[in-house]
C-alpha cells in the first residue's frame, strides 16, 4: 500500500532523528508533536499539558527525554537569541536607539514549513545538504526556527552554500553555536560588503591575523583573561607602526615599568619607550650601554655615596631633555 501526504497550507517539521528514537513513548511523542507545531508552548507547560491529557510532571520529563536526544535546546532568558552581538555588529539595545531606521536583519522574511520544504529541495536538493552539513558542524539538530534562519541567509541574502559553510566553521572554532549568533553575523558581514566566500575568506584571515598580533601584544604586556583597551592599541600602533620598536624594546618597556613602580602602568611605559626612541636606542645592546653610561657618570657624581642605584626616572628624563633640545637647536639653526 502507497500513501500520499496532503501537507495543505499548514506543515509540521520533525527532525529525522527524533522519528528513529525507539525509547519515545506515548507522551513523547504528543510532546514532541506540539512542539514542533508550536514551540512558543514550552513557554507555558501547564497549557501544554492540559492541551495533550497529561500531567505537568510527565510533560516536563518528555521535554527533557527530547533534550537528552538532542532534538530540543534549551534556550534561557537572556541568552544569545535574545542579547546578541555578533561579529562587527552591535547589540539589539543599541539598534532601537533609532526605531526609524530599520536594519536588513529586522527586515528579514521568516519561512513557514512548506516555504522551507520548497527551498531546501532546489538544484537537486543541495540547500538540504547545506542545512545537513550545519548540523554536522554545530553537532545539533535544528529546530524549525533555526532552519528558517539557514533558509534566509540562502534566499533572502542570496550567499552561496561555500559562504555560509564557511561562516559556520568559523563561527563553531571561535567557540560560537548559536544558530542566532551566527545568522547576526552573516547579516553583519552582508551590511559591511562582505557578500561573497571569497570576501569572507578575506575577512577571515586579517580577522585572525589581528587577533594573532593582539595575543603576541598581550604577552608583552604581561595581560591576560581580557582584550586590549582602545589606548592599548593606540600605544602599539605608536610603538610599533611609527616607531618601529621591536618586541624587545617593548618587552625591556614594560620590564622597566614593573620594576620601578611594581605594576604595570601605560602612560610610565610609554614614556619610557618614547625616551629610547627620541634618544635612537633602537636595539637591546644600544639601551643596556646607554643605562651602564649614565649609571657610570651617576656614580663618578656621587662618589661618595658606595650604593649609587641606578634611577630609571631621572634617565628618562635626561633622555627626553637631550632630544628635546637636540630637536630645538635643529629648528633654530633651520631658520
Amino acid at each position: 500500500m502507497k500513501l500520499k501526504i496532503h501537507y495543505g497550507t499548514e506543515v509540521c517539521t520533525i527532525p529525522l532523528r527524533a522519528v528513529s528514537e525507539k525509547g519515545a513513548e506515548r507522551t513523547d511523542l504528543l510532546v514532541l508533536l506540539n512542539l514542533s507545531a508550536c514551540p512558543s508552548m514550552a513557554e507555558d507547560i501547564p497549557a501544554l499539558a492540559k492541551k495533550i491529557g497529561c500531567t505537568v510532571k510527565k510533560t516536563e520529563s518528555a521535554i527533557d527525554f527530547w533534550i537528552e536526544c538532542g532534538v530540543f535546546e534549551r534556550v534561557e532568558n537572556g541568552s544569545d537569541e535574545e542579547k546578541i552581538t555578533a561579529e562587527t555588529g552591535q547589540s539589539h539595545e543599541q539598534e532601537k536607539k533609532d526605531p526609524e531606521k530599520k536594519t536588513r536583519f529586522e527586515n528579514k522574511p521568516t519561512y513557514d514549513s512548506a516555504e522551507i520544504a520548497a527551498i531546501a529541495s532546489r538544484d537537486g536538493g543541495t540547500v538540504r545538504m547545506l542545512i545537513d552539513e550545519c548540523q554536522r558542524i554545530t553537532e545539533k539538530i535544528f529546530t524549525p526556527s533555526e532552519t528558517s534562519k539557514i533558509i534566509g541567509m540562502v534566499d533572502y541574502l542570496g550567499l552561496d552554500l561555500e559562504h555560509i559553510l564557511s561562516l559556520f566553521t568559523y563561527c563553531v572554532r571561535r567557540g560560537k553555536k548559536s544558530i542566532s549568533y551566527i545568522e547576526k553575523t552573516a547579516y553583519n558581514l552582508y551590511d559591511e560588503g562582505i557578500d561573497s566566500a571569497e570576501k569572507l575568506e578575506e575577512y577571515i584571515k586579517h580577522k585572525e591575523e589581528l587577533e594573532s598580533k593582539e595575543t603576541e601584544q598581550k604577552a608583552l604586556l604581561g595581560i591576560s583573561g581580557r582584550s586590549l583597551v582602545q589606548k592599548e592599541r593606540e600605544a602599539f600602533k605608536k610603538w610599533q607602526d611609527e616607531w618601529k620598536l621591536t618586541p624587545e624594546i617593548i618587552r625591556r618597556g614594560y620590564e622597566e615599568t614593573v620594576i620601578k613602580t611594581g605594576k604595570y602602568n601605560l602612560a610610565y611605559m610609554s614614556k619610557v619607550l618614547e625616551s629610547w626612541y627620541l634618544a635612537g636606542l633602537t636595539t637591546i645592546q644600544k639601551i643596556t650601554e646607554a643605562e651602564n653610561k649614565f649609571h657610570s657618570e651617576k656614580e663618578k657624581e656621587t662618589q661618595s655615596d658606595s650604593n649609587g642605584s641606578f634611577d630609571t626616572d631621572e634617565f628618562v628624563a635626561l633622555a627626553l631633555k637631550r632630544s628635546y633640545d637636540s630637536a630645538a637647536k635643529q629648528n633654530t639653526s633651520d631658520k
